[in-house]
């Protein structure tokens, strides 16, 4: 008996999920939906867009670091006397190890090959265009965001638009002089977010909620939901109570 009542239950409860008022995220509105009654409710998609809104705005805290720019701008001049003096005679080989050791950076064994390959002349003209694309580098700003470093324009265009060789030296000596700070960055987010309010929507007996043809989205499936307008979420649930109610 308890069974034959239950499939009765389901049975009626089915033709609930075929409704052609039902309606899910993607959907699209097969006729005009109006409200059917005026409500006010609270919108929690829309205060999640604002604060995601804001968030998108909000400028990252950074902290500054003024050394960086001195000491790898010291050791590509550094870098720029030796290369020469080895040219020149007067060193027999470029210091790897200490070059690693000063800049944590490991100098590639063919690069200097190539730089030595060239004239003096050579030489000087390519420090001196490199000297000032690492200048201009540190002043727009070379910015370190977890595990991804961008330099800021018109520099970064400046560099892509170099040789590939010179991009390989002066890679070398570009260093984030600008280092995210996620804690800062975290509690100036925590705040401005504590300070947006709930936001309450009055809507209106007869206006308007979604056009033939408009596909739906979350947000418009909630309004739906507060109207008491079926979508298949909601059709799910009556169905379930109605199951609850029969077995309890």
């Amino acid at each position: 008996m308890i069974l034959a009542l239950f499939l009765i239950t389901l049975s009626s409860k089915i033709p609930i999920l075929f409704r052609n008022n039902n309606y899910m995220v993607g959907d699209v509105v097969k006729s005009d939906i109006y409200s059917p009654k005026t409500i006010v409710f609270r919108d929690k998609i829309g205060k999640d867009k604002i604060i995601q809104d804001m968030i998108d705005r909000l400028d990252k805290d950074y902290i500054y670091s003024s050394d960086a720019a001195d000491i790898y701008k010291e050791e590509f001049e550094n870098f720029h006397k030796e290369i020469i003096a080895i040219k020149k005679g007067n060193l027999k080989s470029f210091d790897y190890s200490g070059f690693e050791r000063k800049t944590g950076k490991v100098m590639p064994e063919s690069l200097i090959n190539k730089l030595l390959e060239e004239d003096e002349e050579k030489i000087d003209e390519i420090f001196s265009k490199l000297d000032g694309e690492l200048e201009n580098a540190y002043k727009a700003g070379i910015y370190k965001e977890k595990n991804s470093i961008r330099i800021n324009e018109p520099a970064k265009s400046e560099i892509d638009a170099l040789e590939p060789f010179e991009r390989e030296i002066i890679n070398n000596f570009l260093i984030p002089n600008y280092i995210y700070d996620e804690a800062k960055t975290k509690s100036t987010i925590n705040e401005k977010v504590s300070q947006i309010h709930d936001q309450y929507i009055e809507i209106k007996a007869g206006t308007l909620i979604a056009k033939t043809g408009e596909i739906l989205t979350d947000r418009k499936i909630d309004i739906l939901d507060k109207l008491g307008i079926y979508n298949y979420k909601m059709s799910i649930f009556i169905i379930a109570l109605n199951l609850i109610f029969l077995l309890v």
